[in-house]
Order: C-alpha cells, then structure tokens, then sequence
C-alpha cells in the first residue's frame, strides 16, 4: 500500500513536472517570440529611418541646389536692377537735356518769330509810306521790298529748320521714354522670377521641415523600441541569473540524473535552436551597443531554467525505475530490509523533488504565472492546459516534418542504392566472357562516371549548338535593327529613288510594247490599204478620164495581178526595215538616258498619262485593251487623214518634243502624212480641172476619202 502510494506521488509528480516543463517550454518560446518579434520591428524601424536619412539627404541636396540658384538669381536680378537703375538715370539725364534743347530752340523760335513779325510791320509800314512817296523814290522803294523779301526767305528757312529740329528732338525724347519702359519692364520680370524662386525655395524649406519632423518622430519611435527591448533583456537577464542561482543552490543532487534525459534535452535543445535561429540572426545584426546584452549569448543544453528540469527529471526518472525494479525483485528476495531501505531512498528522493518543486516557483520568467502557480486556481490550470496542448500540437507537426525528410531521404538513398545495384548488374551482364562478372566497385562507379560524363557533354554540346543559335539570332535581330535605324535616318529619299528606278524601267517596257503595238496595227492597215489605195486611185484616174476604161483596167489589173502582189510585197518589207530601224534608235535613246521622271495622274476614261523624258505628255493615247482596239482619235483635226495616218502623226509626235529633236531621225522630222497625203489629193485635182471633170471628181474623191477614214 505505501508502495503504491508512492508509486501514485511519483505519478503525480511526474505529471507536475510535465506541467511544469511544457509551461516552462511555453515561457522560452513566448520569450524567444518577443526577441524575434523586438529585432524585426528593430530592422524595420533601421530600414525606415535609413529611407527617411536617404530621402532627407535628397532634399537636403535639392535645397541646397534651390538656394544656389535663388542666390545666382538674386546676384542676376540686382544686377540687372542696378545696370536698369542706371540705364534709367542716364535716359532721365538725356531726356532733360533734350528738353533744355527744346525750351533753348523753342525761345530760339519765338524769337525769331517775333523778329518776323516786327519784319512784317515795317514792310507794311513801309508800302504805306511808299504809296506816298514820290516817283523819284519808286525805283528806290522797288529795290527795298525785293531785299526784305529775301530777308523773310532766309527767316521762313530758318523757322523751318529749328522746326525740323524740334520734331526730331521731339522724336528722341519719345524713343528714350520707350527705352525707359523697356527696362522697366525687364526689371519688373526679374523682379517676379527671383520671387517664384524664393516662393521654390520656401516650399522646399518646408518640406525639409516636415521630413525632419517624420524622421524625430520616427526616432523617437525607435528609441522607445529600444528601451523597451533593453528592459526585456535586462528583465531576462535578471530572470535568468535567478535561475542560476536557484539551481545552483539546488546543485547538491546526484549527478547522474542528469544521464537518462541527455538525448531528450539534446533534441529539445535542437528544435528551440532551429525556431531560434531567426531571432539570433536578427539579434547578431543589432547595433554594437546591444551586442553584448545577455540574451544574445547562446545557452547550452543545460545552461539557464533547463538545468533545475533536467535535475528534477532525472530524479524522477531515477525513482520510476527505482520502484520498478523493486517491483520485479519483491518475490526473490528477503523483502523487509530491502524494501525499507528501497522505500526510505525513494522517500528521500521524493521529498528532495517536491522540495525542488517548491522552492522553484520563480523559474518561470512571467511574474504573473508565478502568482498563478502558487495559487493554484483553476482558471490558469485550464490557460496552461490550453498553452501545452497548442505547443504540443506545433512541436508534433515539427517532429511529423522532420519524420517525413528523413523519410524522403531514406527513399532516395534506397533509390540511389537501387540504381547503383542496377548499374553493377548491367556491368556485370553486358561482358562476353564469365570474368567480367567479377568487376569490382571502383570499375562500376568509373563506368557510372564516364556515362555521366557522356550525358554532361551531350548536354553541353547541345547548349552550345542553342548557344550558336541564339547569337545568329542575336546577330540577325542586330542587322535589322541597324537597317531600320539607317532607313530612319535615310527616310524616304531612298526608297523614293528605288521606286523612281523601277517605274522608270517599268516605263521603257510599257512604251516597247505600245511600239510593238503600233507597229501591229501599222502593219495591219498598211497590208489591209495597199491594195485597196491602188485600185481606188486606178479608178479614180480612170474616172477622170487619164486612163483607159473600168473594163480595161479590170482585165489590166487581172493580168499584172502578180505584178502588184510583188509590189505589195516589196512596200512591206521597206516598211518592216523602216520600223525596225525606228525601233533600234528608240531603244538606244532610251538605254542611254540617265535620268527619268516620271508622275502618275488620272484621266477620266482612267487611262495612265506618264511623264517621262522620252513620252511627252498627250503624245501617245493608250489603247483601251491591251492588244486590240483602234488608234485613239485625240488629235482634233477635221478628218482628213489616210489610213495609216493614225500610226504615222503618233510616231511623229513620239519624237516631236524640241528637247529631245537631236535623238529623232531627220527624215521624220521633215515628213508629214497629212500634208503628203493633202499635197498628193491637190495634184489629182489639179488633174481633174486640167481634164474638165472637177465637179465629179471632188464628189468622187470626197466618197473615196470618207470611206477610206471609216
């Protein structure tokens, strides 16, 4: 029964040293909380002051650039106001001398003006005495009017003149006045920039102002910070000498409790270390006169509050194993002594730990869970409950992480250990002969290398070919970009004379196939008319009564038959050889000219016109179709033309520009079908009215004409 009854005090022990560990646990990491939590506001504070140091060397520098400048202004405004200032003296000092000049000319010209007027009075005076005199004095009187008339002249002038200087001073003192008004002005505007810079500058000052007073308060806020983690490190220290005392009082227990829990703390240790890690990084970045406070130096294992809970833990391990072992021996042995003495020790040890308990209500670094421990109350058990199965719940979720790396990393060492078995086996299997099966482990590793060293090379083969790439890429992307740029600087003038180039040639190719156009056309009514023209004419001489009868010309015509198909013949080929040769100067012409201008318009029947230096506008009218349609009837002449008149005046007039006549032949200058054709029809009537059949041949010749042009 006492057995069981310190088997029930050891329990309960055990469970308050539980309590007492997980709210000691509880403590440290509320503690390690505060210290993390106090070096990121620090660091936050650090950094936003040191914005706040930028921003306000910033402006400090623009103030300073401000006043530099304001003080250039104001150096530039007061000399421009005294050089103003004195400008303005001087055109005061000219003005009043201009104006003592005009007073001086003005009492200059009263003067003289009342000399003219006495003048005038004596003249006056003296036609009134001289219309009295007698005739011996006329003539002497005639000499005396003629000299005080010059005499006015000369005055008249000489008002003149000074009237004309008066104007003229007149006009230099209103061009000083202008000048005044000017620098007035000018002075006026210096006036008002200097005041917006000081305006600048105030508002710069104040803004200065206000970025000083963020960066006190901010201070401020820090310093307080400060202080407050250095009372927390203060506090903490005291707690902690506190605990070295009481465990160094509480020393005198066996040292080898401390052995059963070694690996626990170890591991406990650890994990407080790794959730620790953050504030000592925090902590080592503090400035130099925080380096050295308490909570900065690492504890040890057993270092601080975990020494006493290591000392109390062990001993209650010590007495749970103590009571198990008499348990397994009460039935072999002598009981009563050894029980006694079992039971004394385990009394002993019990006491010491409930002793050990008592006297360390102070371990815990809150005063207020200390209060709460000692009285017992129910309401901070339940909090303390809550609290150890919170951290008991987080510290199950790190040993479950923990679990799950090592875990993972047993699986990959397996896998390792699965591939490195499978190379060995491949190695071992891929021989021809039975001794290769014997490779050793270095060969394997070596084989394993040199397949990785081929995978390395093929990979690095493969980036250098994407390498290769992406620089042409790069080279290709540069060479457009330096075309772009060139085409930007260039702009259109290039592309303007590419384009004039092209539809230059475009041009000569157009104006070739309308030649070989015309000369099929040519062609065709030159075949179609010869023989037509013939018989026409052979009638119409016949008519008019030079030549035998219809009938005979018939049986004439039906006997040289062959002699006009020669003809025909021989006129076709002179033709083929006249256009050929046409055609060759043309091309030449245009293969030798440098320069072509052209510009596109729009017609109303949406023909092109084209300018060039070969086609002169309105010279040659295009054909509706391509190949086929009549020649165009632009010329406006009354109608009559031959049939082959169309095809000629268009050659004639391809070449007929007084710029370009010394690249035409000279026999086409001076050919004209129309008056060849003019001059052939007046022979034929002067013929006729030589013959005495006019009347008829005209009709005749008219219905010949007309339906020759239709």
């Amino acid at each position: 029964a006492e057995v069981s009854q310190k088997a029930v005090e050891v329990d309960v022990l055990n469970d308050e040293l539980t309590e007492e560990r997980k709210r000691s646990r509880d403590l440290q990491w509320t503690v390690e909380k505060e210290r993390c939590q106090s070096g990121r506001d620090k660091e936050s504070k650090r950094e936003e002051l040191e914005d706040l140091q930028l921003a306000l060397d910033e402006q400090k520098g623009h103030v300073d650039r401000l006043t530099q400048s304001l003080q250039q202004e104001q150096q530039a405004s007061s000399q421009l106001s005294q050089q103003a200032e004195e400008d303005r003296l001087g055109l005061q000092r000219r003005l009043q001398e201009v104006q003592v000049q005009l007073e001086t000319e003005r009492a200059k010209a009263l003067e003289m003006s009342s000399a003219l007027g006495r003048e005038r009075e004596l003249r006056t005076g003296v036609f009134s005495d001289g219309a009295h005199s007698n005739e011996e004095s006329a003539h002497e009187d005639g000499r005396e009017p003629e000299a005080e008339g010059s005499l006015l002249e000369r005055l008249q002038t000489e008002l003149d003149d000074k009237h004309t200087q008066v104007v003229h001073l007149l006009g230099q003192v209103e061009a000083h006045r202008l000048e005044v008004v000017r620098k007035e002005e000018e002075l006026t505007l210096a006036n008002l920039k200097s005041r917006r810079d000081q305006d600048g500058l105030q508002e710069a000052r104040a803004h200065l102002e206000s970025l000083m007073v963020q960066m006190s308060e901010v201070q401020q806020q820090l310093d307080g910070e400060l202080e407050k983690r250095k009372s927390l490190e203060e506090e903490k220290g005291r707690l902690e000498e506190r605990l070295h005392q009481l465990g160094a009082r509480k020393g005198s227990g066996p040292q080898s409790a401390v052995g059963p829990s070694e690996h626990n703390d170890r591991t406990k240790d650890w994990v407080l270390q790794q959730k620790s890690g953050d504030a000592q990084s925090a902590s080592t970045s503090a400035p130099p006169q925080m380096e050295g406070s308490p909570a900065d130096l690492p504890g040890g294992p057993h270092h601080g509050p975990w020494r006493t809970v290591d000392r109390i833990v062990g001993k209650l391990h010590l007495v749970s194993s103590k009571i198990r072992s008499m348990a397994s021996k009460a039935l072999g042995r002598s009981t009563a002594e050894v029980d006694s003495e079992e039971l004394s020790w385990v009394q002993s040890s019990v006491d010491e730990v409930i002793g050990m308990l008592q006297q360390s209500p102070g371990l815990p670094s809150i005063s207020e869970s200390v209060s709460l421990l000692a009285g017992g109350s129910s309401s901070s058990s339940n909090n303390l409950t809550e609290r150890l199965l919170r951290q008991n719940a987080e510290l199950t979720g790190f040993v479950s992480r923990l679990t799950e790396e090592k875990n993972d990393l047993r699986n990959h060492t397996l896998r390792l250990e699965e591939e490195l078995r499978r190379y060995r086996q491949a190695g071992a299997g891929s021989g021809d002969y039975p001794s290769r099966r014997g490779v050793s482990k270095a060969d394997s590793a070596g084989m394993l290398l040199s397949k990785e060293r081929e995978a390395w090379t093929q990979e690095k083969l493969h980036l250098e070919k994407a390498l290769h790439l992406s620089q042409s890429q790069v080279a290709r992307l540069r060479g457009e970009i330096r075309s772009d740029t060139l085409r930007e600087i260039t702009g259109p003038e290039a592309d303007n004379s590419a384009l004039k180039r092209m539809y230059g040639k475009y041009l000569r190719a157009e104006s070739f196939r309308k030649a070989l156009i015309y000369q099929k056309k040519y062609l065709l009514l030159l075949l179609g008319g010869f023989q037509e023209c013939e018989e026409a004419t052979l009638s119409l001489l016949s008519r008019m009564g030079g030549r035998p009868s219809l009938s005979s010309l018939e049986s004439f015509s039906q006997r040289h038959r062959g002699l006009t198909r020669f003809r025909s013949a021989v006129r076709v080929s002179i033709a083929l050889s006249r256009m050929r040769f046409l055609v060759k100067r043309w091309h030449k012409a245009t293969g030798m000219s440098s320069t072509v201008s052209c510009s596109i318009s729009k017609n109303g029947t949406g023909s092109d016109v084209r300018h060039s230096a070969y086609l002169h506008p309105g010279s040659v009218d295009v054909y509706r179709d391509g190949g086929g349609g009549g020649v165009s009837s632009s010329r406006g002449r009354s109608g009559r033309e031959s049939p082959r008149s169309g095809v000629s005046s268009s050659h004639h007039r391809f070449h007929m520009a007084a710029d370009h006549g010394a690249l035409t032949c000279s026999h086409l200058q001076s050919y004209d079908p129309d008056r060849a054709l003019t001059d052939y029809i007046s022979r034929l009537e002067a013929l006729q009215r030589r013959l005495g059949s006019v009347t008829s041949g005209a009709s005749s010749y008219t219905q010949l004409h007309f339906g020759l042009r239709r």
